[in-house]
C-alpha cells in the first residue's frame, strides 16, 4: 500500500510541462527513425539531384552533322625528303581534289610532317583555286587542248550517256566537277600532279557558249 501511495505521489507531483516535452521527445526519434537518410551521395536530396544532373549534361550528343560543301578525293601521298645541314628532313606531300559537283572544283597539293596535317592544307590551298566549269546538257561547250610542262591533256565533248571516257586525274576531277559525259586523253606524262594541273588549266580555258539568237518571222 505505501508503495502505490508514493507511485502516486510521484505522478501527481510531476508538472505537465514534463509530460509534454517527453512526449514530443519520442516522438521526433520515431519520425527519425522511418525517415530515409538523405545525406548519402546519390540520395534523395539535393545534392543527389544535382549530381544526376550533372551526370547527364557530359552524354549528350549531338546527332546532326554539318554538310559539307565540297566532296574531297585523295588523290596520292608521297613521302618527300629534304636534305639540310643536320640531315634529311622528312614530310608528307598530299595530292587532293575537291568539288561540289555543281561546276565547280579545285586541285590542291601541300606539304606537312603528318599525314591529316598534309591533308588538311591540301584541302585549304584547294578551296583558294577553285574553278567553275561551264557546262551544256552534262558536257564541256567545246574542245580544248592544253599543255603544261611535259603535260598534254585534250578533253572533248560527248553524247549524253557517254559517261566520262578519261583515266588518273583527270577523271577525278570531271566528277568532281560535274562533267557527266566527257571524252579526255592524257598525252605525254603519267605523273597525277602534272595531269591533274594541266586538267585544270584546260577547264580554265572553257568558255561559256554564247545563247542563239531568236530568228525574227517575216510575213
Amino acid at each position: 500500500m505505501t508503495d502505490e501511495k508514493t507511485v502516486a505521489a510521484s505522478s501527481e507531483s510531476t508538472p505537465p510541462e514534463a509530460k509534454t516535452a517527453s512526449e514530443t521527445t519520442k516522438k521526433e526519434s520515431a519520425s527519425r527513425a522511418g525517415r530515409p537518410n538523405n545525406d548519402r551521395r546519390g540520395g534523395g536530396g539535393r545534392g543527389g539531384d544535382r549530381g544526376r544532373k550533372g551526370r547527364g549534361r557530359g552524354r549528350r550528343n549531338d546527332s546532326r552533322k554539318e554538310e559539307k560543301e565540297f566532296e574531297e578525293e585523295l588523290l596520292q601521298i608521297d613521302r618527300v625528303t629534304r636534305v639540310v645541314k643536320g640531315g634529311r628532313r622528312l614530310r608528307f606531300r598530299a595530292t587532293v581534289v575537291i568539288g561540289d559537283k555543281k561546276g565547280r572544283v579545285g586541285f590542291g597539293v601541300d606539304k606537312a610532317v603528318e599525314v591529316p596535317q598534309a591533308i588538311q592544307k591540301a584541302v585549304r590551298n584547294a578551296k583558294k583555286n577553285l574553278v567553275r566549269v561551264p557546262m551544256v546538257n552534262g558536257t564541256i561547250p567545246h574542245e580544248v587542248k592544253m599543255k603544261f610542262k611535259s603535260g598534254k591533256v585534250m578533253i572533248m565533248p560527248a553524247k549524253s550517256g557517254t559517261g566520262v571516257i578519261a583515266g588518273g586525274a583527270m577523271r577525278k576531277i570531271a566528277d568532281l566537277a560535274g562533267i557527266e559525259d566527257l571524252l579526255g586523253k592524257n598525252i605525254g606524262t603519267n605523273n597525277k600532279i602534272t595531269s591533274g594541273k594541266a586538267m585544270m588549266e584546260a577547264l580554265k580555258s572553257l568558255k561559256k557558249p554564247l545563247p542563239k539568237k531568236k530568228e525574227e518571222v517575216t510575213s
